[in-house]
């Protein structure tokens, strides 16, 4: 329902980057293979509040779930969320950078306790680092990770749309 909307209302793009990916079915599937979400922090928040989502999610799908876990600079992350936040608040900047801080570790803890419920053969760590320098092999092994096909046409559109360079929000803000 969300990919759906995503490809509707906003044509696949978000904070000015478009996730328009050519000749995709995005927004439309025949048999749904792969469950997604780009919002870490939403995620991390959930399984914070209910460490056993992921358990409940399993028994509701009745499959094996996989996780995809992207890894950038915390330092990037921290920013990039204080930027946001401050834009839409007027809570003093210097507290709400500290709490964006501990936001940070605290999802970082939630991310913690998946590993150690699911192992880590159910998880893929993907530096986003790895997979700009390299799209087309880092996303044919998470296709491999998730048990889908890595067709040569799909590895070439998405390579398309993956910046040549990582955004160093970290150089945005005085730590």
């Amino acid at each position: 329902k969300n990919a759906i909307q995503f490809s509707k209302n906003r044509n696949n793009v978000w904070t000015g980057y478009s996730y328009e990916i050519e000749d995709s079915w995005q927004g439309s599937y025949q048999n749904l293979l792969v469950i997604g979400e780009k919002h870490a922090g939403k995620n991390s928040k959930c399984l914070i509040e209910d460490p056993n989502i992921l358990s409940k999610l399993e028994k509701i799908i009745n499959l094996n779930p996989k996780i995809i876990h992207v890894i950038r600079n915390p330092f990037d992350n921290i920013s990039t969320t204080f930027k946001y936040a401050l834009r839409r608040t007027n809570e003093d900047p210097k507290k709400l950078f500290e709490r964006k801080i501990e936001d940070y570790f605290l999802r970082w803890q939630a991310v913690n306790s998946v590993k150690r419920e699911f192992g880590e053969k159910k998880i893929m760590h993907l530096f986003h680092e790895d997979l700009i320098a390299d799209p087309k092999r880092k996303l044919s092994e998470a296709c491999n990770f998730l048990g889908v096909k890595d067709h040569q046409e799909y590895l070439e559109a998405c390579s398309k749309i993956v910046k040549e360079r990582p955004h160093k929000a970290r150089k945005s803000v005085e730590w």
